[in-house]
């Protein structure tokens, strides 16, 4: 019985399966913290872009500034278009109650918007000089009348004089806004 050996255990061949586990452990964490970190940086990279573009942006004009620049920008139409002055001298009128009291003006319907000013903070007169002319525009813009230079210029006067007026009812409101609008000193710093 010499020649009978034990069998030798068995050789393991290749890598261990310990190593390539701590291996793939350790990659695993290492892209967990690549991960994270570039969330970090994408975030903190837009907080810094959302401040930089609020320091950068202007302040909106208030809308007593905002109506009169339109409406000086019509004087031109009067001569040359006048329904298309008409039509825009309404859409600023329009726009400028939106803004000013807060109501969906300009997508109401003449009806309504005449029905809505009773409940504005409005003179009596005020109320009543809204209606006529928004009415008498209706004539023009539906029903093709063409509007004459003297009813153009009536109009032109009575929209800028209702914008001031509503002005000087509420100075403590308009000054706020006008303090608002001023661009700051130094916008680059906080």
């Amino acid at each position: 019985m010499q020649d009978i050996h034990d069998i030798t255990p068995p050789v393991q061949v290749g890598i261990d399966p310990a190593v390539i586990k701590y291996a793939l452990l350790g990659f695993g964490l290492a892209l967990l913290f690549a991960v994270i970190l570039f969330i970090v940086r994408y975030f903190l990279k837009k907080r810094k872009q959302k401040n930089r573009n609020i320091l950068l942006l202007p302040s909106p004009l208030p809308p007593d500034v905002t109506a009169l620049k339109e409406l000086d920008s019509l004087r031109d139409l009067m001569g040359k278009y006048p329904r298309l002055f008409c039509f825009k001298i309404s859409g600023v009128f329009k726009t400028y109650l939106g803004k000013q009291f807060k109501i969906n003006a300009p997508e109401m319907t003449t009806e309504e918007l005449v029905a809505h000013l009773r409940n504005l903070d409005l003179e009596k007169e005020s109320a009543a000089g809204a209606k006529k002319f928004l009415l008498s525009l209706d004539h023009i813009k539906y029903a093709g009348a063409v509007p004459t230079m003297e009813k153009m210029e009536k109009d032109y006067n009575f929209v800028k004089d209702f914008i001031q007026s509503v002005c000087r009812e509420n100075p403590e409101k308009t000054s706020e806004k006008v303090a608002k609008a001023q661009p700051a000193e130094n916008p680059g710093k906080i």
